[in-house]
């Protein structure tokens, strides 16, 4: 080794290193050779021992100082970056760049830390919160300016980055408002070929910008809010933020909230649709917001997610927009059955480690396999993993190996993504549109009859069940490579068609390839040989009519079909988006109505010779046993009436002010006499007990409008009747709590479990146990709702601390003197003196 050595100072540097020349953080001595030997990374353990005030979160700096990240540390030698000075150069490691945000006249207002690829209406958010305070400029609206410039609209903040307007280490902002006006001007004399004094009838209208100060009495919460005007994405309040968790709120509701907080003690901006979402606006447009406006997407993936509404739209958008997506891993094996195509290679965070689960299970621990049961220490762990692999994507894309934003995916006839959204393609691909046929493999010969029928129409196809995927298909699933294929494939199709067979639907694969595509792409249902339509599958094609194969007319009306969903000249009318308004007007209205502590909807068989009068009663006495309870009944005889007609004999016996409402269609064209009080011109009864309300135009809309507008259902499981089960799964759907209760032994457990949602295994399983008293069982189902009131509570609570947090303060008026005849008769003391000076 070279004896010679050197002392090399440890500069940590300024935010402006041409004004500043930064602070020393002390000396290091190596010796020569090791300064041409040593990496990065390896100096980084000499600064631990020779630094008197090391800190962790530092970055190398190049000699012109440039900031390293931390890959190529085990790359470049100490000497590439030590400057004549003897110096190396360190910088704070921030998760983002410190971004300063000056006027147009070169006043420095403050900084905000914002990634340079962070969309601006991020930017806009940030500085909102951060910067401008309800005292000051927050009163005036403002704009970004580029570095020419020139002004940056509000509909182009969701397509430019911060990288677009920043200039070297800060981005320039102006209140002026830019307002459009249109003026007749005469065109220049140097371009034209006639006299300037003939132009007066070829003046034409041009645009000009001209400068004007806004007044206006905004506060600083309608800086966040996006006109309709501006916005690509509708009118909706809440602020841009990195993070966006996604989860099932029957089942990680309290988990999501505790992430969240561990998330933004990290310094992240976190989106939680309980603390963004306020009342009165719409969940969908909110949401859609959110996901589009994310940096990064975080999934919590329990059980029962991509199998409700919302989950499944989220994550698909959260996939079509092209967001880095990083799920939270609740499931004992990956990936789960209704995502495994789109999660086919996606690196996920377990919740707990197999090594932390044995360590637990080592100790006595009963809960360690409890996804119910999340300690603090293990979200800590995981929210730490999930900054890691964030900061690594970072680096990574701005390395150019990898890119935080994917290829742009064909959505046409997709209902996630607006029109105006310019992060993904609304039209066709280039040359001939592209039909993908999803057929069971046993439907061969069938899936080559559709193949050849529609390339007769100029289209190109391509099925599933031809090619190298038969043999692992009929083996029991598809491999990552079949499933990557059927992504790219879907995500360049303009239509799916789906033939709908008894194989298919009990096919686990050809459910995976339904979830995939469903609110992606326009999926048209192909009906053969009398197939039952599952609710599952009802759910999510939302399709009242199915096209019969058997019958041979596909041939008539497919060609019709097809041209109209894949002609970029045709245009869809939007009778499905009225219905859905119509619906959640409906719901909104329902839950005006219904407004109590525990709103609960009894759902069960029209038949119920097993169900005993003791079974009956021991359900009216705990419902009665809680405070401002509501029951909710579909209005149909048998199970539904008998329960709430008991709970109310036992709400009058305690005297109780519970309520009883029966939820009935406004008339139905099917005859349902055998099962409602229904009229002979369709209409139905009011029950003669408790109160009735009508909404929806069939029994079917009074279904979807319940399982929207009410949290819990308690499912009273009897003979098979397959109408109680499809509510019941409209619930789940929905993500809402779903109570079932056995009163017939013969009901598989299995098929229990599967159509509970937000209760434990250990819950459902002392639920349903008949070989149970029946006050044993009632009362496991107090317990149960317990819990449940609790979980609902604390969402409750949740919102209203935001819906506090996010409100003006209240001005208390002062009272006259007047009111109390000048003068006032309490004594003055010395405290209300003080007041009085003060």
């Amino acid at each position: 080794m070279d004896g010679k050595y050197s002392l090399l100072g440890v500069i940590l540097k300024g935010d402006n290193s041409a004004k500043d020349d930064g602070r020393c953080l002390g000396a290091i001595k190596l010796f020569n050779s090791q300064i041409r030997e040593f990496t990065l990374e390896k100096f980084r353990d000499v600064m631990k021992k020779q630094l008197i005030c090391f800190v962790e979160n530092l970055q190398f700096c190049t000699k012109e100082g440039w900031g390293i990240c931390s890959g190529l540390e085990n790359i470049l030698k100490v000497g590439d970056i030590l400057s004549e000075e003897k110096t190396i150069h360190v910088q704070w490691n921030q998760c983002e760049p410190k971004i300063a945000v000056r006027t147009a006249s070169g006043v420095v207002i403050g900084f905000v830390f914002c990634g340079l690829q962070s969309k601006l209406r991020a930017l806009r958010s940030l500085i909102t919160d951060q910067i401008y305070d309800e005292g000051r400029a927050s009163m005036q609206e403002f704009h970004f300016v580029e570095q020419n410039g020139w002004p940056v609209s509000a509909k182009q903040e969701n397509s430019l980055s911060v990288l677009d307007v920043c200039k070297g280490s800060h981005v320039t902002i102006s209140t002026e408002r830019v307002l459009l006006t249109q003026t007749r001007v005469s065109p220049e004399t140097d371009n034209l070929p006639f006299n300037a004094s003939t132009t007066n009838k070829y003046q034409s209208t041009v645009t000009t910008i001209s400068r004007k100060r806004h007044l206006s009495f905004r506060s600083s919460k309608d800086l966040e809010r996006i006109s309709p005007a501006d916005s690509s994405v509708g009118d909706v309040t809440g602020s841009v933020k990195q993070i966006l968790i996604s989860y099932v709120r029957a089942e990680a509701a309290q988990h999501a909230l505790r992430l969240k907080q561990e998330l933004s003690a990290l310094g992240f901006t976190v989106y939680l649709d309980v603390h963004e979402i306020r009342s009165g606006l719409d969940w969908q447009d909110s949401l859609n917001y959110a996901v589009s406006n994310c940096e990064f997407f975080v999934p919590l993936v329990t059980p029962k997610y991509g199998e409700t509404q919302w989950t499944n739209r989220e994550v698909k958008l959260a996939d079509v927009l092209g967001k880095f997506i990083i799920p939270v891993n609740f499931l004992e094996n990956w990936p789960p059955k209704c995502l495994a195509i789109q999660f086919a290679t996606t690196q996920y965070i377990d919740w707990k480690t197999q090594t932390q689960i044995n360590a637990e299970l080592s100790e006595g621990s009963t809960t360690a396999t409890d996804i119910k049961v999340w300690d603090q220490r293990h979200i800590r762990l995981v929210a730490c993993k999930i900054k890691e692999l964030l900061n690594k994507a970072r680096e990574k894309a701005q390395l150019k190996k990898m890119s935080l934003v994917k290829r742009k995916t064909v959505v046409k006839s997709c209902t996630l993504v607006e029109e105006n959204n310019e992060q993904a393609s609304q039209c066709n691909r280039d040359g001939c549109p592209l039909v993908v046929i999803c057929v069971h493999i046993n439907q061969r010969e069938l899936g080559v009859e559709f193949a050849e029928f529609i390339r007769g129409m100029g289209y190109e196809v391509w099925c599933t069940n031809t090619g190298n995927s038969e043999h692992r298909l009929d083996c029991g699933g598809w491999g990552v490579q079949e499933r990557e294929t059927f992504q790219e494939k879907a995500d360049d199709a303009g239509v799916i068609i789906a033939v709908l067979s008894p194989d298919f639907i009990h096919s686990r694969t050809c459910q995976q390839q339904l979830y995939y595509c469903e609110q992606r792409k326009k999926v048209v249902p192909l009906l053969m040989e009398n197939v039952q339509i599952p609710s599952w599958l009802e759910l999510m094609l939302h399709s009242n009519t199915y096209t019969c194969v058997d019958k041979g007319d596909y041939q008539d009306h497919l060609p019709t079909l097809l041209q109209k969903l894949l002609d970029p000249k045709a245009r869809q009318s939007p009778n499905a988006e009225l219905d859905e308004a119509r619906i959640s007007y409906a719901v909104k209205q329902l839950n005006k109505l219904l407004r109590s502590s525990l709103c609960i909807y009894i759902c069960g068989p029209t038949v119920c010779d097993n169900i005993n009068t003791n079974t009956i009663k021991a359900l009216g006495q705990v419902l009665c046993k809680f405070d401002d309870v509501t029951v909710v009944t579909g209005g149909g005889y048998n199970t539904e009436y008998l329960v709430s007609h008991a709970f109310l004999q036992e709400t009058q016996k305690s005297l109780k002010s519970h309520r009883v409402w029966h939820v009935l269609p406004e008339r139905d064209r099917k005859d349902r006499t055998k099962d409602y009080p229904q009229n002979s011109d369709g209409t139905f009864q009011v029950i003669s007990f408790g109160q009735t309300y009508f909404c929806g135009n069939s029994l079917e809309e009074r279904d979807q409008i319940v399982s929207k507008a009410l949290d819990i259902c308690l499912l009273v499981i009897g003979d098979a009747d397959l109408k109680s089960v499809k509510l019941a799964q409209k619930f789940s759907w929905n993500d809402h709590y779903v109570i079932p209760f056995v009163v017939n032994k013969n009901v598989d457990s299995a098929f229990t479990w599967q159509l509970s949602q937000g209760i434990s295994t250990e819950d459902c399983q002392a639920l349903n146990d008949t070989e149970k008293t029946v006050e044993a069982r009632a009362s496991v189902l107090r317990d149960v709702l317990i819990r449940v009131q609790d979980n609902l509570e604390l969402e409750h609570r949740e919102e209203a601390s935001q819906e506090v947090e996010m409100s003006p303060p209240k001005k208390v008026p002062r009272e006259s003197p007047s009111k109390c005849g000048g003068t006032s008769s309490k004594k003055t003391t010395l405290k209300t003196v003080n007041t009085i000076i003060l």
